[in-house]
């Protein structure tokens, strides 16, 4: 789809992660558990890092 962005690949090209810019709440997809091991990648530290920025402004916008 056009609104799909990859955002990480393996070595041999295949897509591990993509997500939706445009899109209005936190969309990311993973093809890898990003909790494992967590701190020895940074792009799963980034991850959940933003992941709770963006529940952290939800829960915001909801009270």
């Amino acid at each position: 789809a056009p609104s799909l962005q990859a955002a990480a690949r393996a070595p041999d090209g295949l897509i591990e992660a993509f997500h939706l810019p445009a899109a209005p709440a936190f969309t990311w997809a993973v093809q890898w558990h990003p909790e494992w091991r967590v701190m020895a990648n940074n792009f799963s530290v980034a991850l959940f890092a933003t992941f709770g920025e963006a529940a952290r402004a939800r829960a915001t916008r909801r009270q």
